[in-house]
This record gives structure tokens, C-alpha cells and sequence, in this order.
């Protein structure tokens, strides 16, 4: 044993953040023990402090963080509060439990709408998330996926609680699938619209498991027309090529669109998109004028993207 790492840990005792980290650490050991469990509990939560959801413990991913820490991608979910606001129109498109669904939500307020999508059966955790919030008036929930046409869609299905690796490939956790395909109703973003006589999404996020590219195949109208004030993804490639997909090729679409990318990255700045792509995972938002590259550009103000969404 390290004699220093008795010490270390008394003198980061000493500060808020050091007694939050230890808190968090404990919290994150008793969530990976309780989904130790052969039956799964159930628990209600706080994120971000304001919102209520309800957690699982089979999922040892999203849920075991918010129990943890409270929070889930705290970048991004800081990133839609600086630029959503009261009145808009947000797509979320991969909801999951419904994180990005309840932000944006309480962003666009009783003005605004939420139109999310999510395909597995963690469909019934983010519809009961969103009651529980007293968001029905302005979320419309969707059970079914997004892609590059109006049917089905065919999906390598994973394990309860992991729901957020199933792929329309090999999922990025390999052991967490069930080996079954299941087909899962599927529409586009341009057919959406049209039924539902949506003139304009003013924000879009996406994180399909690299299946952003057949997602986007499916939106051609609306990018063409600059429809889409803002999107937001996920870009792993390694999730992308699991889908037989290209990460530059994807990007070359949006950019071909007229859209300018940046990637959020882990400090909270935007940066270039790096022209290495491989083994790594990039949250990136795409907008039809280009983003300030500086630290903390969207810290309660963002120059420039007031326009563009």
C-alpha cells in the first residue's frame, strides 16, 4: 500500500470537491453491487437537481451516473440549456430514459414542443419520466425509431438496462445483446414533419449507436431547406463501422449541406472537428454559421447561435 494515499485522501477530505468525488465514488460502488442483485430495483432521483426520473438498476450506465453524480453528459445537457429556449421546436431522437427529453423540455417551456423517439422498451421509463415532470402537454412521445425510410427497422436487441447499445449492427458492448433481431417500427424525420405540419426543428440531438448517418439520409428535405436550426450527435466511430457506415463520409454529408461543425469537448469548449476520427467518441453540434472556438462560448451566452437556431 501506498503510504501517501492515506494522506492524499485526508487532505482532498478537506475540500467540497474532493468529499463530492468520495461521495460520488461510494454512491457509483453501491449502484454497481445493487445490479449485482438477480432482481432489479427501481428508484426514483433528482437531475440536474430539478428533474425527476426514475432509475433502474440493471442500467449500470446512464442511471448508475445520475444516481452517482446527478447528472448525465453534463456538457451537452449545458449546452441545450444555453440554447434552447421558451417556444421552440427540439427532436429527440434516441431518447433512452429521457435526460435530453426532460432538458429540453423544461427549456422550450409551455410554449414550446419536445417530439421524442425511442424504439426498446425503455420506452415506458421515459414516458413515466415524463409525466412525473408534468411534461405531457409539451413532449409527443414516439415509440419507434428514426432512419432512412417509413417501415421497419431491424435491431440487435440487448439486455434490460441496456437498452442504449441496441444497434442496428454489433453494438458497442458486444456481451450486453441478446443475439435476437427485432424489428421495430422506423420513420423519417422528413415524412414526421410533413404528417405532423412541423415547419422547422429548431434543435435536433441524435444518438442512435452510429446509425446517425441513416438518420440523417432520412432528413434530405430538411437540410436541403436549412430546416434544422441546430443538431447535435454522438459520433463514434467505431459504432459507425459496427453499422457498415463511414464517420468522414456522415460528416462530409452535413457539411455538404451548408452546416459547420464543432466538437464539444471535455473541458466545455468548443474545438475543430480533428481529422482523426478512429477509436475515440465526439459529442459535435452542426450549425449553418460556424461556432467561436474559445472556453466556455456557451456558459449562459453563446455569441453567434442565436441566429442559427
Amino acid at each position: 500500500m501506498n503510504l501517501k494515499t492515506p494522506f492524499r485522501f485526508l487532505e482532498g477530505m478537506r475540500k467540497p470537491s474532493g468529499r463530492d468525488r468520495y461521495r460520488q465514488r461510494i454512491r457509483s460502488i453501491i449502484w454497481a453491487w445493487l445490479g449485482r442483485l438477480p432482481w432489479a430495483i427501481q428508484m426514483n432521483a433528482k437531475l440536474s437537481g430539478v428533474l425527476r426520473v426514475r432509475l433502474n438498476t440493471r442500467d449500470q450506465v446512464i442511471c448508475r451516473a445520475i444516481f452517482s453524480t446527478g447528472e448525465w453528459e453534463p456538457n451537452e445537457l449545458e449546452f441545450l440549456r444555453a440554447t434552447v429556449k421558451p417556444g421552440m421546436v427540439a427532436f429527440d431522437v434516441g431518447a433512452n430514459i429521457g435526460v435530453h427529453t426532460l432538458t429540453l423540455a423544461r427549456c422550450v417551456g409551455p410554449g414550446g414542443m419536445v417530439h421524442a423517439f425511442e424504439p426498446t422498451a425503455v420506452f415506458e421509463t421515459l414516458a413515466y419520466n415524463v409525466h412525473r415532470n408534468g411534461f405531457d402537454p409539451r413532449v409527443r412521445l414516439n415509440h419507434c425509431a428514426v432512419g432512412e425510410s417509413d417501415g421497419t427497422g431491424r435491431f440487435l436487441s440487448c439486455r434490460p438496462g441496456s437498452e442504449l447499445f441496441t444497434s442496428r449492427g454489433i453494438p458497442l458492448v458486444a456481451e450486453v445483446a441478446t443475439g435476437q433481431y427485432v424489428d421495430y417500427p422506423m420513420t423519417t424525420l422528413d415524412a414526421y414533419v410533413r404528417q405532423h405540419g412541423i415547419a422547422r426543428i429548431d434543435f435536433l440531438k441524435v444518438d442512435v449507436e452510429g446509425a446517425e448517418d441513416l438518420v440523417l439520409q432520412g432528413c434530405g428535405d430538411l437540410l436541403a431547406g436549412w430546416r434544422i436550426g441546430c443538431i447535435m450527435f454522438e459520433l463514434n466511430e467505431v459504432c459507425m463501422a459496427n453499422n457498415g457506415r463511414s464517420a468522414a463520409g456522415f460528416l462530409e454529408r452535413i457539411r455538404s449541406a451548408g452546416y459547420h461543425l464543432s466538437v464539444i469537448d471535455e473541458d466545455g469548449a468548443f474545438r475543430p472537428v480533428p481529422e482523426s476520427l478512429q477509436n475515440r467518441v465526439f459529442n459535435i453540434v452542426a450549425t449553418p454559421q460556424p461556432l467561436p472556438f474559445e472556453h466556455g462560448a456557451y456558459g449562459g451566452k453563446t455569441p453567434g447561435l442565436a441566429s442559427a437556431v
